[in-house]
């Protein structure tokens, strides 16, 4: 017996499609669909790519970055791998790049929201702002990084005035 899907023919035992028997915090796996459980072992393929010594705390981090998603979907009411995209790894861009693309993206909440990134993230970050639409999320983590790249980049440039000076 197999599970047709549009592209592909699965066996119903493989394990992008089999029910398996999972500890309670892991049993949000059986709910996902093949192409989620697809992406899942893309994912923890890359994962293992780290050196050995890292396994561990990588395979954990995938785990609860699944689980995370998966609850955060179900809130949200939104498909499981809208929410890991948003988190996956994009391709390598300098600093520079990474930093003008957040300022760019942020920008662009400002504008549809009718506040600055910093109103919005201490209003989130003090509750007086929901959970919300879908953009709420994504736009928090936008702004978190842009306050950690501002920060780092704020301390280069101290430790290079400083280390010049010494």
């Amino acid at each position: 017996m197999v599970v047709k899907e549009a592209t592909r023919t699965i066996p119903r035992t493989s394990v992008l499609v089999q029910q398996l028997d999972l500890p309670a915090d892991l049993s949000w796996f059986n709910d996902l669909g093949t192409e989620e459980r697809d992406e899942f072992f893309r994912g923890l393929m890359i994962v293992l790519t780290s050196p050995q010594s890292e396994w561990q705390t990588a395979v954990e981090s995938h785990l609860q970055h699944w689980q995370i998603a998966v609850g955060v979907a179900a809130r949200q009411d939104r498909p499981v791998l809208d929410v890991i995209r948003v988190y996956q790894p994009k391709p390598r861009k300098t600093p520079f790049e990474l930093f003008v693309e957040t300022v760019h993206e942020l920008r662009v909440f400002e504008e549809e929201y009718g506040m600055t990134s910093a109103e919005f993230y201490e209003k989130f970050q003090a509750g007086e702002i929901e959970e919300g639409p879908w953009d709420y999320f994504e736009w928090r983590s936008l702004y978190g990084g842009f306050l950690f790249m501002k920060e780092t980049i704020t301390l280069r440039r101290l430790y290079d005035t400083v280390s010049h000076e010494v």
